[in-house]
Order: structure tokens, then sequence, then C-alpha cells
């Protein structure tokens, strides 16, 4: 196998690797055997955590290491990186999409009940009871929300019971997975976005509410803190449901005074596009290879995609 897929390398004429993974661990140890023209993204958490899998630190050491040596694309800016480790920020949106987030802020109402969106999986790591806690504390402080749940996974049964539990059927709704230009209208609707997960990366839905002008409440956690720097959002710590209401609260009850933190988000987070994305790539790979590769002149096409 390890032979057939050497034979494979040795025809292609660059290889684009993409990491943490099974098959991203062995590749990043044959294809520097074969291949000058290579690069590689790590799509996790940059910097170690605890509870992170050894496969994955290793696989980070690995690309750290002069064996790799080639591009390597991460999340976020971290302190005595080597040169080959090349930070990076990066959106799902086109130019035609961000266009309608600055249409849908400023079309946003100023009045009536805050809605809350969660957009993401449905797993434990993401905290997402932690957020029906906080609405239900609030609205038993006679403070309203509207909560929308946007995405599917293995914790959908159990959320709905607590849902249930908590008595939030007339304030939280479960979207469950949707096209991409269905979560696009929740995001023009939505006065604030929660993603208090656990781990993180870089996050795109925070960067897509981030867009749309929303108010992003995220976890001090992987390249969140970078994102929600200088005033763009407010972070809480991973599981604490009396930071998240607080945070809520304020959404809440002063939605005035979160003005300028919607303008500094999105002021930078409409910054990053896919055009934008595939023009600096193009730039990185020129630059490490030698062969130009165009870029600001290629097409570019987006899928339709469920969250």
């Amino acid at each position: 196998m390890i032979g057939t897929l050497l034979r494979v390398l040795r025809q292609t004429d660059a290889f684009h690797l993409r990491s943490p993974g099974n098959i991203g661990l062995v590749a990043s140890l044959l294809v520097p055997l074969v291949q000058h023209h290579r690069c590689a993204k790590y799509a996790g958490q940059w910097p170690d955590y605890p509870g992170e899998g050894r496969s994955y630190r290793l696989q980070k050491a690995i690309l750290r290491s002069r064996w790799w040596g080639a591009p390597t694309t991460v999340y976020g800016r971290w302190p005595a990186q080597p040169a080959h480790i090349v930070p990076f920020f990066t959106s799902v949106l086109t130019n035609q999409q961000m266009e309608r987030a600055r249409q849908a802020i400023q079309a946003r109402p100023v009045a009536g009940v805050p809605g809350v969106l969660f957009v993401g999986r449905l797993s434990a790591a993401k905290n997402v009871d932690v957020l029906l806690r906080a609405v239900a504390g609030l609205r038993d402080a006679g403070i309203a929300l509207r909560c929308t749940i946007i995405g599917d996974g293995p914790e959908r049964a159990a959320l709905d019971r607590l849902c249930t539990d908590l008595d939030l059927a007339d304030r939280v709704t479960f979207a469950g997975g949707l096209p991409f230009a269905a979560v696009l209208d929740h995001y023009a609707a939505a006065d604030a976005l929660v993603l208090a997960s656990e781990t993180e990366g870089w996050p795109k839905a925070l960067a897509e509410g981030m867009a749309f002008g929303l108010v992003c409440i995220g976890s001090a956690r992987g390249l969140v803190p970078q994102m929600l720097a200088d005033g763009r959002g407010l972070l809480v710590p991973p599981g604490d449901q009396a930071a998240l209401t607080a945070a809520l609260r304020g959404v809440a009850t002063d939605p005035a005074a979160y003005v300028p933190m919607r303008q500094a988000a999105a002021a930078w987070g409409q910054s990053y596009s896919l055009e934008s994305l595939r023009v600096a790539l193009a730039d990185l790979l020129t630059a490490a290879w030698g062969a130009p590769l165009g870029g600001a002149n290629a097409n570019s096409a987006t899928a339709e995609t469920p969250r």
C-alpha cells in the first residue's frame, strides 16, 4: 500500500495535506520523500490543550519539524513557531454574501425580543446545554430571549429533553441541519451568537456571525480570543453558566451599549472572504514554490452545504 501511495505521489504536480487525521499522519511522513511542491493545513486547534489526543500532538510536531518543512497554514498567530507555520484567517462567505451581511446590518431592527443563535454540531463539547440553562435563568429573571439552535448531532435528543424539563418550548427552536443559504437568513435575523465550546480551532460560525454584525459570545479557547479581541465580542469560560447568563443579560437589557462591538466585529469579519482567501493562498504558494499560480484571476465557486 505504501509503495502504491509513493508511486501516486511521484505522479502529482503538488500535494496539499489536510490534518489532523489518520491519512494526514501517514502522508506527513511520506510526502516529503517524493514531493517538493507540498503544503498543509492544520484544521484544528494549533496550541496544545488539555485532553488533546496524542495523535494530534504528534501530527503538529511533524508539521512543525524540518522534515515537513513546507508551508503549513494554521488558525491564528502563535509565538515561537517555525517560519513555515503561517497564520491564516478564513471565511466561507463570498463577496456577494458579505454584501448581504452589510445589508442585513442596515436593516436589523433596534427593538423587539433579542434573538440568540447557536450554529454547529450538537455534541457535548459544544455546551449547548449551558446555553439552554442560561436562557431559562434569564426567563426566570423576567428577561425575554428567543433562541434558535441550528445543527444536529449526538446530543440532540438529550437537548430536546432538557428543553422540555426547563419549559423552554416557547423560547427555543431546534432548526436542525440547514442549507447554508438558510443559515444566512438566521444570521440576518439574529442579534447574538453563542459558541462557548470546550475547544475550538477557527470556528467559521463565529466569523460568519461577526460579518453579520452579531454580538458574538465565545469561549476562551483556540483562536476565539484572537477573533473577539479589541472589543469585537465577549469571552466566557466554557461551561460557566453564570458568565454566559451575565453576557446574555447585557445584550438583552442594554442593546445600545453593544453597537460599537457590533461595528468592530462586522469590520473584522467582512475582511475575510473566499475570494481573498484564494488569492492569499496563491500568493503564499507562489512564493514558497517559485511557480506562479495565478489566484487573483482564477474563478471561485462555493457549495451549498448543510450545517
